[in-house]
């Protein structure tokens, strides 16, 4: 019901791959880390689970809005009351335990919803997460939650890929 239109100078998006911290050398370490340039940016986007913590120096402490599609609001949605060991520690997995360091309820999360007929790249978008939207809100029940536009998601999914060629075209990933 509340529009969100939200205006932003720079912008950082941070996925949860692993590639983002080497398991290399020191110096390569210390080359990639870019938590701080990341930390600067006006709007800090997070994917899904993405985490922060004990990995602020090569992907950043802040988050100012985290994006959830319907595959992992599922995914999360099926884990909830199930038993977990994370270091030698028993837990049932809640909304506020499945967060490493807490439920983070002063973000705002978006639900990415797939809608059919709208394009992507070459194929249609389906929902197959048609269901997701319960999951999600189950899920997060602290946030602000937003759905986001389908052609908002085709265009930065367009930027993303132009600027992915623009970095291999120069060598550099």
């Amino acid at each position: 019901k509340e529009e969100f239109r939200p205006h932003f100078k720079t912008c950082a998006v941070v996925s949860s791959a692993t590639n983002l911290v080497p398991h290399s050398s020191k110096e390569e370490q210390e080359r990639t880390a870019h938590g701080a340039d990341i930390d600067r940016h006006a709007m800090v986007l997070r994917l899904d689970n993405a985490p922060t913590a004990g990995y602020e120096k090569w992907v950043g402490s802040r988050t100012t809005h985290r994006l959830v599609d319907g595959e992992y609001a599922h995914l999360v949605h099926a884990m909830l009351g199930t038993e977990v060991v994370v270091n030698q520690t028993k837990s049932v997995v809640t909304p506020s335990t499945w967060w490493a360091g807490g439920y983070p309820t002063v973000e705002k999360v978006t639900y990415w919803m797939a809608v059919p007929g709208t394009p992507m790249k070459q194929q249609q978008l389906r929902a197959p997460e048609h269901n997701g939207y319960a999951a999600f809100m189950e899920v997060f029940p602290g946030s602000k939650r937003f759905l986001v536009s389908p052609v908002f998601l085709k265009r930065a999914r367009e930027t993303h890929e132009h600027v992915r060629e623009v970095v291999r075209s120069g060598g550099l990933g």
